[in-house]
């Protein structure tokens, strides 16, 4: 879902997460990392978040928010 500013933002199922997202490494430190850059949105509760999703019904998800802009020049070195 892309958003206002540009950013997009994704949910990803439990499951999905520790199976694909964190394939071959440890979903604890996976998610330490996402949560200190900014890019995983932990809920009021813990790493997940309750979302409504279609055909789901509300579920726990992983809430991940990603910048649109491309790092400048300065950013990248």
């Amino acid at each position: 879902h892309d958003l206002p500013n540009g950013d997009t933002e994704f949910f990803v199922l439990v499951e999905v997460y520790k199976k694909e997202v964190c394939y071959g490494f440890d979903p604890r430190h996976v998610t330490r990392v996402c949560v200190e850059q900014g890019i995983l949105q932990p809920g009021k509760d813990g790493n997940t978040t309750p979302k409504r999703l279609p055909g789901l019904g509300l579920t726990r998800c992983y809430h991940f928010i990603i910048g649109g802009e491309e790092p400048s020049q300065e950013e990248e070195r």
